[in-house]
């Protein structure tokens, strides 16, 4: 893997469909309300959600995100350049919380506490869905990527009442165009509804 030119990466996904993973998370969001956009990128997921009628908050580390954030006119639309590591989470503000291909750029000894200030700043029954790499994902040695084995990835979103975990594997190229062989637990996790 090379370094990956994040602003290239925007521009390559800014026209796609929303994440299908985003999909069907919504369908056990019973809501409108606030979402966090977690390394929202192209802001494809972000733009879908406006359109479905819920307020967006949409967060990037890369500071090419604010070109294409300011591009987005509506007033139900925020956004922050910020590294998920260090953003404040408001408390139980969030019906939804998507996180899609992001954590696994947040470093290992930060991803338990991530995913607590994740499950606290969710409302009850509010949803969480994003993805962590498998072992035996090609970046797994990467020094920037985490990696994690299924038990591990369990006992990591164990703060969440109801949590559907899948693993896929395959090989597909990548969104810039490198082939990939990718090992990844899709996963859909909701707070309890009390």
């Amino acid at each position: 893997m090379s370094k990956l030119n994040w602003s290239h990466y925007q521009e390559a996904t800014k026209g796609s469909a929303p994440a299908s993973l985003l999909m069907k998370a919504l369908q056990h969001v019973p809501q409108t309300g606030q979402v966090l956009d977690i390394g929202a990128g192209g802001l494809r997921d972000s733009r879908f959600l406006l359109a479905q009628g819920f307020e967006v908050y949409a967060m990037d580390r890369e500071p090419s995100f604010a070109n294409l954030a300011f591009e987005i006119k509506n007033d139900a639309f925020e956004y922050v350049v910020c590294n998920v590591e260090r953003f404040a989470f408001p408390k139980q503000r969030y019906v939804l919380v998507n996180a899609q291909y992001v954590l696994p750029y947040v470093r290992k000894e930060e991803l338990p506490r991530v995913l607590i200030d994740v499950e606290q700043s969710l409302v009850p029954g509010g949803v969480f869905c994003g993805q962590l790499f498998g072992l035996r994902d090609a970046w797994k040695d990467q020094p920037t990527i985490s990696a994690y084995p299924a038990a591990k990835i369990r006992e990591l979103f164990r703060p969440f009442e109801d949590v559907d975990i899948d693993e896929k594997e395959f090989d597909r190229e990548t969104a810039m165009g490198s082939p990939k062989h990718w090992h990844v637990y899709n996963m859909i996790a909701k707070t309890s509804t009390s």
